[in-house]
């Protein structure tokens, strides 16, 4: 078959120069085709004059020029929409297609600068020169050619429907010119990097060109399997994963237990029940578990919703730990863990006294310790907790700059939480703790917010009562929390 191809070109010779290199030829433009020289290739012939013009030259065994059209280009002049360089060509046969469209076997042979471009009856004629190919030292073509010769079969694993034989009759090619020509006419590169080849005379920068071209082809297609080994690995985790989840809810249900997704969705049910929440929250409770019985229990919002009403659930609405207003228990526990501090020790009397006789009258006052490090500020806040007999919780405000912090992150935030107040109070196990703001002078604002501003609505009596944090979206009621 090659040999009957070869045979049927053997007998077209290229183009006779006159005495000032010129030679005139019929003109082929082709709208996204670049033609390489000493390559096989098949043009589509789609317009009249195109066909006239392969036709003609075909019975005069003459050659034809062909060049590719530039884009968006409305000039009437035809040099003026093509790029003159482009590629001598003898026609062989042609052939009609399915879809009624004739296409042309072409074997390239030369490249041609195109100098003048005329109207000749058909179709156009160009008047044109050979171009010759610019070689350095035959040392760096071989090592360029090497290279890009390891590059080609290193890219050609990846292209499974490339065969065989072109792959081996590329790596045997000698001469660094048409390795290049050929290679450029099998690789899938966009018309214009094809066109920068076919332009570039010096035979080292074309392979420096096509170099980088397959390189950077290269990195995507490496680029587009790990990401697809990638995904495959993810879905076949996710399929994993839904048939085990599948298998231990059909085993549940041979079992008599029924299905964890339905359990767990009871139980939280149950806790909503048991945690005599206030109307709001519990409101607020059920409209997340009814969302939660519509999403797919292995969603990521499911995972979203279930972390919420575990945090709602686990915080303390109405537990109340027992105060210990005894005055001379809080003295005996205040003298026996600190020495000297009279007054101190006596405004904390004072403090607790008021409260016994207030108790269910007034909102909890703010206690203020000021001071240098070292003086009790801290143990002082602790020894208060154990003489009510309450829960101790302290967080330290020192360096702190985001709003965040306070009022907790909302749920659309991928790892979102409450703010560390809520976080405590979680710790704290009761609405009425002693808690210690330590070093709340020191805190800072920036861009993200001022934390002094939304450390008012804790402290402030009048505001605490409904605290709402933004990953809670409900109120919450700090009144009752003995603020140092």
């Amino acid at each position: 078959m090659a040999s009957d191809t070869a045979l049927e070109f053997k007998h077209i010779d290229n183009a006779e120069a006159e005495s000032d290199g010129v030679f005139e030829l019929p003109l082929l433009p082709l709208d996204a085709q670049v033609l390489f020289p000493r390559v096989l290739s098949l043009i589509p012939l789609t317009t009249k004059a195109q066909i006239n013009a392969a036709s003609f030259s075909r019975e005069q065994k003459r050659t034809l020029i062909a060049c590719k059209l530039k884009p968006n280009q409305e000039s009437e002049a035809l040099i003026n929409r093509i790029h003159t360089v482009g590629t001598e060509f003898a026609p062989g046969k042609s052939r009609e297609m399915a879809d009624e469209s004739t296409q042309l076997l072409a074997q390239g042979r030369r490249r041609v600068r195109i100098l003048e471009v005329r109207q000749a009856g058909a179709y156009p004629v160009a008047r044109a020169s050979v171009m010759t190919e610019d070689l350095v030292e035959p040392q760096k073509l071989d090592s360029l050619a090497d290279a890009l010769k390891e590059l080609f079969k290193h890219s050609s694993q990846y292209n499974e429907a490339m065969p065989d034989s072109i792959i081996k009759h590329i790596l045997s090619l000698e001469d660094p010119g048409q390795l290049c020509d050929s290679l450029a006419s099998i690789l899938p590169l966009p018309a214009d990097d094809l066109q920068q080849l076919l332009e570039l005379e010096d035979v080292a920068k074309r392979l420096e060109l096509l170099a980088v071209l397959l390189t950077s082809d290269l990195h995507d297609k490496e680029m587009h399997d790990e990401v697809h080994a990638r995904l495959q690995d993810e879905i076949a985790a996710n399929q994993r994963e839904m048939y085990l989840r599948e298998q231990v809810r059909i085993i549940q249900q041979e079992l008599g237990d029924g299905d964890i997704f339905q359990q767990e969705m009871s139980q939280l049910s149950e806790r909503i029940r048991a945690s005599n929440l206030p109307s709001e929250v519990e409101d607020k409770a059920m409209k997340e578990m009814s969302r939660l019985g519509v999403v797919p229990p292995m969603s990521p919002e499911s995972g979203v919703i279930h972390t919420y009403l575990d945090r709602l659930l686990t915080l303390p609405w109405n537990v109340i730990s027992d105060e210990n207003l005894n005055l001379q228990n809080a003295e005996d526990i205040l003298e026996r863990a600190h020495y000297g501090l009279s007054k101190v020790k006596a405004r904390i009397i004072e403090h607790i006294a008021v409260r016994k006789l207030a108790k269910d009258k007034m909102k909890n006052p703010i206690l203020c310790f000021v001071g240098p490090p070292g003086v009790g500020k801290t143990s002082l806040g602790k020894s208060i907790s154990d003489a009510l007999g309450c829960k101790f919780l302290r967080i330290s405000l020192g360096g702190l700059r985001d709003e965040a912090e306070i009022r907790g992150h909302r749920r659309t935030y991928i790892g979102s939480m409450p703010g560390r107040i809520l976080q405590q109070m979680e710790r704290a196990e009761t609405v009425n703790p002693v808690f210690m703001l330590d070093e709340i002078d020191k805190m800072s604002s920036d861009f993200r917010g001022d934390p002094a501003s939304a450390l008012l609505e804790v402290l402030d009596p009048e505001q605490n009562v409904n605290f709402v944090d933004h990953y809670l979206e409900v109120p919450y009621d700090l009144s009752k929390v003995t603020f140092i």
